[in-house]
């Protein structure tokens, strides 16, 4: 026997698109309350969002280490891969930006859903408001501002090597950062295990 849901109080309270009429159809839960055919539309956003979370968090831990390499670089094909992860990671991370906000209008633009804290000072007790999404969003144009800055200084370093040529800093032993020769090797040896990161790479 088929499970039957019991509606709350009120319509399916989808926000409606360009164009479309407001579902009249009983919705279901709440927070938002959805009929069937919108539940399953914030479920299939909601796990669209997710996955692109995923992916660029991925591909910001292999930038964020790649940062610390740069400057060991002295090949332009080392570089290269090394931008083109960094553009996947913009990339990735302004889609996410994009899926979510795209989800709110769709589901909570007229009803914001907050969250709450309680925190405790020696003036008194204070509620805190939070916006769960917008917070997430915040911190991603944080993270985009972040990788744009090592995306600069990958480039900087590609016209560098175009400028010298990929072996120019070795032989006259010139490293830009004030590095020891010994860091310098360190990284250098380390690149390839960041490289290795084909899941990075492959997304």
């Amino acid at each position: 026997m088929p499970h039957k849901h019991n509606p709350s109080t009120g319509t399916c309270e989808v926000v409606p698109a360009n164009g479309e009429l407001p579902c009249a159809q009983p919705g279901y839960r709440e927070h938002p309350r959805l009929c069937n055919a919108h539940r399953k539309e914030y479920g299939r956003l909601t796990a669209a969002y997710k996955a692109t979370s995923e992916e660029a968090e991925i591909l910001y831990a292999a930038v964020r280490a790649l940062e610390r390499t740069i400057k060991a670089l002295h090949a332009i094909d080392d570089v290269d891969d090394a931008l083109e992860i960094g553009q996947k990671c913009l990339d990735a991370i302004e889609r996410e930006i994009r899926e979510r906000q795209d989800h709110h209008r769709r589901f909570f633009v007229e009803r914001e859903y907050l969250r709450w804290s309680l925190s405790f000072t020696y003036r008194g007790c204070y509620i805190t408001v939070h916006n769960g999404h917008e917070q997430w969003i915040d911190s991603l144009r944080k993270k985009r501002v972040v990788v744009e800055k090592i995306i600069s200084q990958l480039r900087l370093r590609h016209d560098e090597l175009l400028l010298h040529g990929s072996s120019w800093e070795l032989e006259q032993g010139i490293y830009a950062d004030d590095w020891s020769r010994e860091n310098s090797v360190e990284a250098v040896s380390a690149y390839p295990r960041t490289r290795s990161l084909n899941m990075a790479k492959s997304l």
